[in-house]
């Protein structure tokens, strides 16, 4: 299973995540990992992180990435058009099919997605039905002079139970397609044999050998 990670809370200029308290997503009550804080992360736009881990026959997968690169903008929705564009990018989050293709001969099927959204720089975790609601409660922007400030990051975690797990050569991660605003995710992957970090973009999407690297 995934460590306990902590919660992003400090906003310095490069926004810096840091260590707090353990992250539970109040919508769903479940604790949700975060793979930002392995380094100190940094919130930066177009720059995300994910930590890929296999124990037995359980995939996870655990994206962090700035709400502007998937929405274009990183504070709640002020406006129908920014309703509409959060509940698109979410609803695109949330389909594991359409987020990662892995080996089909692994019989690997989704079994678990949860999302919850860090405001920063005041660490306050929200679900995503809740973020997106409260967001279209307050006020409309009218005008790009009243656009709010914020930075927000979407947290998501995905598992999938596979039949086969030595079939299991690689993870093709869609993300980039998806959200072409993307630039990098710094990714860990962690095996029964071991971890190794990866750099992924829009030219290097696939994770090979998860079964058995490195």
């Amino acid at each position: 299973m995934f460590q306990r990670f902590f919660l992003p809370l400090t906003l310095t200029l490069a926004v810096a995540l840091t260590a707090a308290a353990a992250m539970v997503n109040p919508q769903t009550g479940e604790e949700i990992r975060s793979p930002a804080n392995r380094e100190g992360g940094e919130h930066r736009h177009g720059h995300g992180y994910m930590e890929m881990e296999l124990e037995g026959a359980m995939l996870e997968i655990a994206l962090q990435v700035p709400a502007a690169d998937l929405m274009g903008f990183g504070h709640r929705p002020r406006s129908e058009e920014q309703f509409k564009t959060a509940i698109s990018a979410i609803s695109l989050l949330r389909n594991s099919d359409r987020m990662f293709t892995l080996t089909d001969t692994a019989q690997c099927a989704s079994s678990e997605t949860d999302v919850a959204i860090v405001e920063l720089p005041s660490g306050e975790v929200m679900g995503d039905e809740v973020w997106v609601r409260e967001g279209a409660d307050l006020p409309e922007v009218v005008d790009d002079a009243d656009e709010p400030p914020g930075h927000a990051e979407v947290v998501v975690n995905y598992r999938f139970d596979c039949g086969d797990v030595p079939a299991l050569y690689g993870v093709t991660v869609h993300y980039f397609e998806t959200f072409p605003s993307a630039e990098t995710l710094a990714a860990v992957i962690k095996t029964p044999h071991g971890e190794f970090e990866k750099t992924l973009d829009q030219y290097e999407t696939v994770v090979r050998d998860v079964h058995q690297a490195p």
